[in-house]
C-alpha cells in the first residue's frame, strides 16, 4: 500500500490550541407523583439530563422491560437520600452505551407497572455519521470489527466515535466536532474530505476504514486529554472556507503506537457527513 495518503494526513500535524465547543444545557426532570415530568425528551449531544425527587420511593432505570438485569446503560435511587441523579449525554456516553437513534428509555422499578416511564432521546448534531467498523461497512484490516457505529478497535479494546455538535450553517459558524476513545496523549487530526469513500463504505488504512478522501483539508490537530476525548470548533465554517450548499465528509485519524489490533501504529474514527446551510 502507498505511504502517500499517510504523509499528506501527517503534514502539518502539530497541536494546536483547544477550542471551546458550543454550551451544553441542563434539563430538569421532575418526579411527581407516579410520573415523570417531562417524560418525553429531545436534547442535544452534550447536554446534562437531571432527574429531581419530589416524594416516595423511586428509581431512574434505563430500559423498557422493567426489570434489573445489569445492562442498563444508568441506574440510580430517587428517594430523600438520593434526591437528584444526573446523566451527561455526550459522545463518551453514547459511544460506551449506543442505543438505535440515540433513544434511552427508562422506567422507575418498583412502579413500571403503573406506567412510571420517560424517554431521552439525543440528537447528535447537523452531520450524519457512516462508515462504520461493525460489518455494515467496507472489510477493516485483519478482521479488526469494532462496536456498533464507530471506527475499528484500538489498543482500547474500543472504536472510536467522532460526533458532530452546534449546527452547519456558516453564518453562526458554530459547528463542533467531538471525539471519544481516542488513545489519551497521542495525537488526533480531524480532517474533511469532499467524498465518501467506496460508496461510504470505507478503505482499509492504517488498523482502520479510510471514510473521507479528495480534497483533503487538515482542520486540526488535537492532543486527547486523559479520557481519550478531544474537540474542534466552533469557527470551523471560516477555518474551511465552506459556503452554503457544500458537502464535506469528515473524519479522525489518531496515533495508536502500542498494541494496535493490526500493528500499524494508527487508527481512524468513523465518518460524519455534513451539507452546510446559509
Amino acid at each position: 500500500m502507498s505511504r502517500r495518503p499517510l504523509r499528506l494526513l501527517l503534514a502539518g500535524l502539530l497541536p494546536l490550541a483547544f477550542s471551546t465547543p458550543a454550551a451544553a444545557g441542563v434539563i430538569v426532570v421532575t418526579q411527581a407523583g407516579l410520573g415523570f415530568g417531562p417524560n418525553d425528551l429531545t436534547i442535544n449531544l452534550g447536554d446534562t439530563v437531571r432527574w429531581v425527587w419530589t416524594s416516595g420511593s423511586h428509581t431512574v432505570t434505563e430500559g423498557t422491560d422493567g426489570t434489573l438485569d445489569g445492562n442498563e446503560a444508568f441506574h440510580s435511587l430517587l428517594t430523600s437520600g438520593t434526591p437528584t441523579f444526573e446523566i451527561v449525554f455526550d459522545a463518551a456516553f453514547l459511544a460506551q452505551n449506543p442505543r438505535p437513534a440515540n433513544r434511552y428509555d427508562y422506567f422507575c422499578l418498583p412502579h413500571f407497572g403503573a406506567g412510571m416511564v420517560g424517554a431521552v432521546t439525543v440528537e447528535e448534531g447537523p452531520g450524519s455519521t457512516y462508515c462504520y467498523c461493525d460489518g455494515t461497512g467496507g472489510v477493516p484490516p485483519c478482521g479488526n470489527y469494532g462496536q456498533g457505529g464507530a471506527g475499528c478497535r484500538n489498543s482500547t479494546a474500543l472504536g472510536a466515535l467522532l460526533l458532530s455538535g452546534g449546527s452547519g450553517s456558516v453564518a453562526a459558524d458554530d459547528l463542533t466536532f467531538q471525539a471519544t476513545h481516542l488513545l489519551p496523549g497521542q495525537p488526533a487530526l480531524l480532517f474533511a474530505g469532499n467524498n465518501a469513500l467506496n460508496g461510504g463504505n470505507g478503505v482499509t488504512f492504517g488498523d482502520g476504514l479510510r471514510c473521507a478522501g479528495q480534497g483533503v483539508l487538515r482542520v486540526g490537530a488535537r492532543i486527547p486529554d486523559a479520557g481519550g476525548g478531544a474537540s474542534w470548533g466552533p469557527g470551523l465554517c471560516a477555518q474551511g472556507g465552506w459556503s452554503a450548499g457544500d458537502v464535506r465528509r469528515f473524519q479522525v485519524w489518531y496515533r495508536d503506537p502500542a498494541g494496535g489490533p493490526c500493528v500499524s501504529g494508527f487508527n481512524l474514527t468513523n465518518g460524519n457527513e455534513l451539507a452546510f446551510a446559509p
